[in-house]
């Protein structure tokens, strides 16, 4: 695993920007605030700041013959307790969101068409896995020119794609712009494109 690979865990883990950077320049050994500074470009009170809240995490601790004086890595097993207990709280998380689902159902008119809108890139990204979750077997859908879906990030895509393709589900959809063949290849092999007509462009 390099740098980058780690960076984009601690961002997921919900590490700030700081902290991420501080963490990623004591992988290098032991080191003092100094030398962080010098390698983040973080300034004193950033550095000093992101450490405290690093050691409280147990991901870092202080070392050298003068208490305090250098600061290193705690072993990368305290990182991955620390994803388990994000995990662990998730879940429970998730237990409780069911157990509310079930004491306040959402009343739906039959048949009524409902339109949500969304404004952020989380809301997004679950609002477009939440297609994966619906009682048919077909995912519909009519896509304009100016498709976005592509600009959420590969490991977003294949993350959906997987998790499509693991339940069966095919798609059907109507294309302003049909996709190249690489794009086709990769993700829609399952799938039925067609292009829109010009007129409902």
């Amino acid at each position: 695993m390099d740098k980058k690979e780690l960076k984009i865990i601690l961002e997921e883990i919900g590490l700030p920007k700081a902290e991420i950077s501080v963490y990623s320049a004591l992988l290098d050994g032991v080191i003092s605030v100094k030398e962080i500074m010098k390698i983040t470009n973080e300034k004193r009170p950033t550095v000093y700041y992101s450490l405290a809240s690093l050691e409280k995490r147990g991901l870092v601790s202080k070392t050298g013959k003068d208490y305090g004086n250098k600061f290193q890595l705690e072993p990368l097993d305290k990182l991955l307790e620390l994803i388990n207990i994000n995990i662990r709280k998730q879940n429970l998380l998730l237990d409780r969101a069911e157990k509310i689902k079930k004491y306040y159902p959402l009343k739906k008119r039959e048949n009524a068409t409902i339109v949500s809108n969304f404004d952020n890139l989380i809301s997004i990204k679950s609002a477009i896995f939440f297609t994966l979750y619906g009682k048919e077997k077909i995912i519909r859908s009519i896509v304009p020119g100016n498709n976005f879906f592509h600009e959420l990030g590969e490991d977003f895509i294949n993350e959906y794609v997987g998790e499509k393709l693991k339940r069966g589900l095919k798609t059907k959809a109507l294309w302003e712009d049909i996709p190249n063949k690489e794009v086709l290849r990769k993700y829609y092999s399952e799938s039925d494109l067609r292009q829109l007509p010009v007129s409902m462009h």
